[in-house]
């Protein structure tokens, strides 16, 4: 929670051009998100499933509750967990590196590999399957973050994979 609390007290304080934060994704965000999320489907979901991060089991359906279960789970992924992590990696990291570099795939490069270290701890240290499966999500979050300069994109995209992953 440190890295989206800085980042959200440091974009507050200076305005950085290239974080592109709008309150609803536009028809052009969700294209480019849902691409970015293609992409990562036949990467990441067998490396996930091979590694032993994910298995597939999905969520058998349950009726009319199952798309309003859905959808929570969408708006809060996007909200919680896309919203400042996108936000620290992609519109502050890979944002200043790209400037600071002038290579932007160099910049996409380390900020999905700071994204894959900062999850190393999560669900108990060291957790490199976490990593591994996180670092590739970075990098196509990166990517989707790239292809307009918003945050916007890279949040779609990040909530479909982890979505994905929960069903």
């Amino acid at each position: 929670m440190l890295f989206p609390l800085g980042a959200m007290a440091f974009l507050s304080l200076r305005q950085l051009p290239g974080v592109d934060l709008r309150p609803a994704p536009s028809l052009e965000d969700l294209k480019i998100g849902l691409k970015n999320y293609l992409l990562f489907l036949p990467v990441g979901a067998p490396l996930a499933i091979g590694i032993g991060f994910a298995s597939w089991a999905p969520r058998p359906w349950d009726g009319w509750t199952y798309p309003i279960e859905l959808a929570g789970h969408m708006l809060g992924a996007y909200l919680a967990i896309a919203l400042p992590e996108e936000l620290a990696f992609r519109g502050i990291a890979q944002n200043l590196l790209g400037g600071l570099l002038r290579k932007p795939l160099a910049a996409q490069l380390i900020a999905s590999l700071l994204f894959g270290l900062v999850h190393l701890p999560s669900g108990g240290f060291p957790n490199w399957r976490y990593a591994l499966i996180a670092t590739l999500l970075g990098w196509f979050c990166g990517r989707a973050y790239a292809q307009n300069r918003s945050v916007v994109p890279a949040m779609v995209t990040h909530t479909l994979i982890v979505v994905t992953l929960r069903y």
